[in-house]
C-alpha cells in the first residue's frame, strides 16, 4: 500500500478506513515525514563548500566523505574496523531522517561551517543568513562539538 500523507482531513478519513477494512495481524505505522526537498537542496551546496574550503587534519575529503563525518557527529556513531583494513562509519543514514533531525543536521554543517569561516556559495533555500549562522554556531558548537574537544 502506499503511504498516506496526513495533510487534510479527507486524508485522515481514508487513512481510517484503511484501518478499519485492513486484515487481522495487519501493522500500522505513523512516521514522521522524511527530510523535505529543500532541506535536501540545501545539503549538498553546503557540503561542497566545506569540501573545497576546509582541510580535515591534512586532508582534502569529498562531501560524501563530509556528509558521513556530520551524520557520524550528529549521532555519535562508531567506527569500526574494516574487513581490509581502515574504519567504517556505521549507523546512520541521512536519507532516513526525519524533518526535524535533518534540521539538526543542517544546523551541525552551519556551525561547523561558520566557525571555520566557509564562505557559502549559495543563498541558504531555508532562508536563513550567515549572519544568523554566526550567532547560531556559539551555542550550537557546545551541542555539537566533537571535533573541538
Amino acid at each position: 500500500m502506499t503511504p498516506i500523507r496526513l495533510l487534510s482531513q479527507s486524508q485522515r478519513d481514508y487513512a481510517k478506513q484503511c484501518i478499519d477494512n485492513a486484515p487481522a495481524g495487519y501493522i500500522v505505522r505513523i512516521v514522521e515525514p522524511t527530510r523535505t526537498d529543500e532541506q535536501n537542496r540545501a545539503l549538498w551546496p553546503k557540503l561542497q563548500d566545506i569540501a573545497t574550503q576546509v582541510t580535515w587534519h591534512g586532508e582534502t575529503l569529498t562531501r560524501e566523505e563530509w556528509k558521513d563525518v556530520f551524520t557520524a557527529a550528529l549521532h555519535k556513531q562508531k567506527a569500526v574496523h574494516g574487513i581490509d583494513g581502515g574504519l567504517v562509519f556505521v549507523g546512520r543514514r541521512s536519507s532516513k531522517m526525519g524533518k526535524a533531525e535533518f534540521s539538526d543536521l543542517l544546523e551541525l554543517i552551519n556551525a561547523f561551517g561558520a566557525e571555520r569561516g566557509v564562505v557559502w556559495s549559495e543563498k541558504d533555500v531555508l532562508g536563513d543568513t550567515t549572519f544568523e549562522y554566526e550567532v547560531a554556531a556559539r551555542s550550537i558548537y557546545e551541542k555539537w562539538t566533537p571535533w573541538s574537544r
